[in-house]
């Protein structure tokens, strides 16, 4: 169990879900390492670039070694969020952590364990895929890019992290630039908003995450879903067809997802048309999202409604109809039920909260952790049998 437990952060470090973030520097600051930031830069650290960096893990940073999690006697030892940001750091802190290492505890062993009694291993001779982003920051810790329309600083340096993530957090935000690129799928959410705003649904949410009802659920709805995905698993694996696992890990998260966070059975995992709409559209909104950053036309577009903006739109179409559906049986079945403590979901517990989506979309991006199972899998097979 103990090298589970350091073969899950090992992992995210090598590949983090994030792998970068940005904040906006609302007032002229300097970073600790002496570097100058100005009023309005996008200030990135970046959890990709630092889960392989040298001077941070040593020799042997890019490499899969989960026994350096390991203090003298062997017994895991967490990292600080400075150097380990897969979870960011600070007053921002991932709400979704454990609820994310209980959900993938789970499905890893789940994943080892078929792959040692039904699958054969097959070890490919790994592509090093290096981003020139991750060799700047090995040479330089902290860098700048510069374009026609904004100022980018660019982070490895935990003492900048934590700094930005903690000593001087009021002063980091995410800023108009962030908010007008994702407010259209996020709205006024946790991601997209700072001051008051961030401050009362952080208090909400944390609550939430942190109540014992929720840790419970989570880990019967975890258990329950692992036997169900190696049940398909076991059956597919008779019919000698490739099949795709990632599929299945990422339908088998979004089945727990929805009912840890609503309450209902998705059951996405035997393929229901119902099941695959909201991810699908969920997907393909994140990206057309992100693409907005490289993208200076967007504005326009999205005035006209064309290209990607109008997929985009579309996208989230289906997201808010699927959503505010799901949440509307919630309050006819709380109206229904008002004496019913049996209810499961934490919807449930914010039906009257503005953080409702956005704490669903939360945790949607945070167990999406399909691709970090099948390394996990891969990796401790290869190093232990």
């Amino acid at each position: 169990m103990q090298y589970l437990y350091a073969a899950l952060p090992e992992t995210l470090g090598l590949y983090p879900a994030v792998v970068v973030d940005a904040k906006i520097c609302l007032l002229g600051d300097a970073l600790p390492d002496g570097y100058i930031v100005k009023k309005g830069d996008m200030v990135a650290y970046q959890p990709y670039v630092m889960g392989k960096m040298k001077f941070i893990w040593g020799e042997d940073a890019r490499e899969f070694w989960p026994e350096r999690w390991f203090n003298e006697d062997g017994v895991f030892q967490q990292e600080s969020p400075s150097q380990f940001t897969a979870f960011q750091g600070g007053p921002r802190i991932c709400l979704g952590k454990e609820l994310t290492y209980r959900q993938m505890r789970i499905f890893a062993a789940l994943a080892v364990t078929l792959a040692i009694l039904i699958f054969k291993i097959f070890a490919a001779k790994e592509k090093r895929y290096r981003p020139v982003v991750t060799e700047l920051a090995a040479k330089y810790g902290t860098y700048r890019l510069l374009s026609p329309f904004r100022s980018e600083v660019y982070t490895a340096d935990p003492a900048n992290v934590e700094y930005i993530l903690k000593t001087n957090f009021p002063n980091y935000g995410k800023g108009w630039h962030n908010y007008s690129i994702l407010s259209d799928l996020l709205g006024d959410g946790i991601f997209t908003v700072d001051c008051k705003k961030w401050r009362h649904q952080r208090k909400v949410s944390t609550y939430e995450f942190s109540a014992k009802v929720l840790r419970d659920v989570s880990s019967i709805v975890f258990k329950r879903n692992a036997v169900k995905l190696a049940r398909i698993l076991s059956e597919t694996s008779t019919t000698n067809e490739a099949f795709d696992i990632l599929d299945l890990f990422m339908k088998s998260t979004l089945d727990s997802i929805f009912k840890v966070g609503f309450g209902v059975e998705l059951d996405s995992m035997p393929g229901s048309t119902e099941g695959t709409k909201f991810p699908n559209a969920f997907d393909d909104s994140s990206a057309l999202t992100l693409w907005r950053y490289v993208d200076i036309l967007w504005p326009i577009k999205k005035f006209l409604n064309i290209g990607s903006e109008a997929a985009l739109r579309k996208n989230i179409k289906v997201i808010d109809s699927f959503m505010y559906k799901l949440i509307s049986q919630r309050i006819e079945q709380n109206k229904n039920s008002p004496g019913d403590a049996s209810g499961e979901g934490l919807v449930t517990h914010l039906i009257q909260s503005i953080v409702v989506l956005n704490i669903v979309f939360a945790i949607y991006h945070i167990f999406m952790e399909g691709p970090f199972l099948l390394n996990i899998g891969k990796c401790c097979i290869l190093n232990r049998l």
